[in-house]
């Protein structure tokens, strides 16, 4: 009887049991709750990550495509060369316009630098020497020929040979490309330009160039070649070179050869038809080969000028006319 109520005492009460049941129920749930809310965590950092990586590589992106074309654009506008193509154009005035905001893309091996230009190409019609000259532009030119393209190398570059204004000779082969640069002596020489190109070759034309008003070194070539258009009173005149000219205001002129190579005569008429004002064979200085009209005009109407050869000779001549 007392072992019995021993082994009864060592049994543990139902309501124990019951409350070990619930604590382990607990703490399972516990558990259950720590790990849904570390995977919730975990979801969530995850997605958030996800995300930030995500919206940073498209802005990355699309900034990058948007600076690379407009840099593009930019570029190739600010490089464009020629400004015009004047094809095979030959006379006064082929090429026209303004050099304002045209940028300063070259710089020749005379004048200043920091004017602003424009770049015309040309293709020469036939074979021959050719002249270019800015004569009529508004400001300080400088005229430079580049062989073929833009980036072509220098064939010539003329400052002020008809001061202010520019002017030099080339021969070239028949379709032979040039690019023509008009530029400004330097930075602030703007205004309106006129490009002139003429064939040197006589044809029996008259006048073979148009000087406008020019004053100064105007002309200068050879006359190999040239064919006798007018028939002047002194010299045995022959092989003549003919050139328009309009006097820039009434007054009295030194129309000369001096400068040139050769026996020279000079003559100068109302027109290629017209009446003779002056003529004259020597000017009386130097080896008496060169020639010098000095003629009053009185009226600003446009005359021609014959720079011919004594007696058919030929030679390069110099042409230049100041006012007295």
């Amino acid at each position: 009887m007392l072992l019995l109520l021993a082994l009864l005492a060592c049994i543990p009460p139902r309501n124990d049991l019951g409350a070990g049941d619930d604590t382990s129920s607990s703490e399972t749930d516990a558990d259950t709750d720590a790990d849904s809310d570390a995977d919730s965590d975990a979801d969530s950092d995850s997605d958030t990550d996800a995300d930030t990586d995500s919206d940073t590589d498209a802005d990355t992106d699309t900034d990058t495509d948007t600076d690379t074309d407009s840099d593009t654009d930019s570029d190739t506008d600010a490089d464009t060369c020629p400004d015009r193509d004047i094809r095979s154009a030959v006379g006064s005035a082929v090429a026209t316009g303004s050099n304002i905001g045209a940028g300063d893309d070259f710089d020749g091996s005379c004048g200043s630098s920091g004017g602003e230009d424009v770049a015309v190409t040309w293709e020469a019609p036939a074979s021959g020497t050719y002249t270019f000259d800015t004569i009529g532009s508004t400001y300080d030119t400088v005229l430079y020929v580049l062989d073929g393209t833009c980036t072509g190398s220098e064939l010539g570059c003329d400052d002020d040979t008809v001061a202010p204004q520019s002017y030099l000779q080339l021969t070239v082969a028949a379709r032979e490309e040039l690019t023509l640069v008009i530029d400004g002596y330097g930075a602030g020489y703007q205004g309106d330009y006129q490009l002139n190109i003429t064939s040197e070759d006589s044809s029996g034309t008259c006048p073979d160039r148009d000087l406008r008003s020019a004053t100064g070194a105007v002309a200068s070539g050879s006359s190999v070649g040239a064919d006798s258009t007018l028939s002047a009173s002194c010299g045995s005149f022959g092989s003549d070179v003919t050139f328009s000219w309009t006097p820039p205001s009434t007054g009295t002129y030194s129309i000369s050869t001096l400068g040139s190579d050769y026996d020279t005569a000079l003559a100068v008429f109302t027109g290629c038809a017209g009446s003779e004002l002056s003529c004259n064979d020597d000017e009386g200085t130097g080896t008496y080969t060169t020639s010098e009209a000095i003629v009053t005009f009185t009226t600003t109407a446009p005359v021609v000028i014959g720079v011919g050869g004594y007696g058919g000779a030929t030679g390069n001549y110099v042409l230049t006319i100041t006012r007295l």
